[in-house]
């Protein structure tokens, strides 16, 4: 009898150690931001981005003040948040949006107070999430390039009416009369591409511009120039009377131009500044 009794005993055990095991799973049904630290420095934009000392930031859940540099850090900001809200002494909340989102282990989020930011997604024409998509901020000259789900974020965007043009391939979309304020995010939604075989740039002036020509003197008509970057079509045309051009933001790019019954002619675009036109011609050769 005792020794059955033993055996009961340690059954009984042995199930309450796997039914704790078994309990531990359910842990894992999201993130609790124990594992996370944010730092940073609050800046005011209109202080020549003086930094900005007693603030209240507060970051996915947890909240805490700047020191008298500016600097903050927080612990335990729950993982995926992307956005703080920051009250300067005396101001009222301001909500910025940063990328990336919180991750976990250690994570750097600079934050500027009074200047507009634009927040959106950019979708193709059946609504699906497009990556890697140019988006230009016609205003400013600001670019930046949609994440995997779609999404963009472009910070520091003084206050301004302003249209927002994104571009992918042969793809283009703009969305006009954007309202951007300088107390935080501007969410402008989805914008959605459209196709056109050849596309308009978006904004004067063209930042990579040129003439095709033929080494015999012979038209250029029906010739084909594909902007590439990093091996990626980024847009291409169709030149008319010779002349091609394009919108883009800062970047090395390559120009590629076809011509039936010509070779191949390609050169490298070096865009330092978007606001300025980049001459780069080129001769088809037989």
């Amino acid at each position: 009898m005792q020794r059955m009794k033993r055996v009961s005993f340690l059954i009984l055990m042995f199930g309450l150690l796997l039914a704790g095991c078994g309990g531990g799973g359910g842990g894992g049904g999201g993130p609790i931001g124990g594992n996370t630290t944010v730092s940073g420095t609050v800046r005011d934009s209109r202080a020549a981005d003086a930094p900005v000392a007693g603030a209240r930031v507060e970051i996915g859940g947890v909240a805490t003040t700047t020191n008298q540099d500016g600097t903050f850090t927080l612990r335990g900001a729950q993982v995926g948040a992307s956005s703080a809200i920051v009250t300067a002494p005396g101001g009222q909340p301001q909500t910025i949006s940063f990328s990336p989102p919180i991750a976990a282990g250690s994570n750097s989020v600079p934050l500027t107070i009074n200047i507009g930011q634009i927040r959106g997604r950019v979708v193709d024409p059946q609504g699906q999430p497009v990556a890697n998509a140019v988006v230009v901020v016609i205003a400013t000259g600001d670019t930046t390039r949609t994440a995997a789900d779609g999404t963009f974020l472009v910070p520091d965007i003084p206050a301004t009416v302003t249209d927002v043009t994104a571009v992918f391939g042969t793809q283009a979309g703009t969305r006009t009369g954007v309202d951007v304020q300088d107390n935080g995010v501007t969410d402008i939604g989805d914008l959605q591409l459209q196709n056109d075989p050849n596309p308009t740039p978006p904004g004067p002036p063209s930042t990579i511009n040129g003439r095709l020509t033929t080494g015999d003197g012979g038209a250029t008509t029906g010739a084909i120039v594909v902007l590439y970057q990093n091996g990626v079509e980024v847009e291409r045309t169709t030149a008319q009377n010779g002349a091609y051009s394009f919108y883009v933001p800062v970047g090395t790019y390559t120009v590629f131009a076809t011509l039936s019954g010509y070779q191949n002619a390609q050169a490298t675009a070096n865009v330092t500044n978007p606001a300025t036109s980049l001459q780069v011609d080129l001769t088809l050769s037989r």
